[in-house]
């Protein structure tokens, strides 16, 4: 990785995420708000008109994206149990208000990545991608090759 902050978070999340430390990774987290009215309803089942979510997005195979409480996030986060970071991935252009990187991890059979976004010039965990093999399967011929935008460099 090119930009020396977002490494150091991408390390930090990776630390918490193989250590179990759901809690260091809400810490590293950026909570949102997401206006409905703005979003596509397919994609975000929680909104119904005119509401205002606010929380730690989370999303699996299917594409849809749920808005957790911080509570909840750590549970699910916790519910990973024992995860191997398996590499980092970079998404979009040499801009970092514009590209993102995926901590890819692997557990038992469920896997997925963190995504570091920068808000207010900071590097934060945006989004969370979990799903269980099987269902990633569905989407990607190859999970462990295609998730986190397909180029994940070994962590290391």
């Amino acid at each position: 990785m090119d930009d020396d902050q977002a490494c150091g978070r991408a390390a930090s999340a990776a630390t918490a995420l193989q250590e179990g430390d759901s809690a260091r990774l809400v810490e590293l987290s950026y909570a949102d708000t997401f206006a409905c009215a703005d979003l596509p309803p397919e994609m975000f089942p929680d909104c119904s008109p005119g509401a205002t979510l606010e929380g730690h997005p989370v999303t699996g195979a299917d594409g849809k994206i749920g808005i957790l409480s911080a509570e909840d996030y750590e549970a699910l986060l916790a519910e990973l149990g024992e995860t191997t970071v398996t590499g980092i991935g970079t998404c979009g252009p040499d801009d970092p208000d514009r590209r993102s990187y995926h901590v890819a991890f692997w557990a038992a059979t469920e896997g997925g990545s963190l995504e570091l976004v920068r808000r207010e010039g900071e590097w934060s965990i945006g989004i969370v991608y979990a799903d269980a093999l099987e269902n990633w399967e569905t989407v990607y011929a190859d999970p462990e090759s295609e998730l986190a935008c397909g180029n994940v460099e070994p962590w290391g």
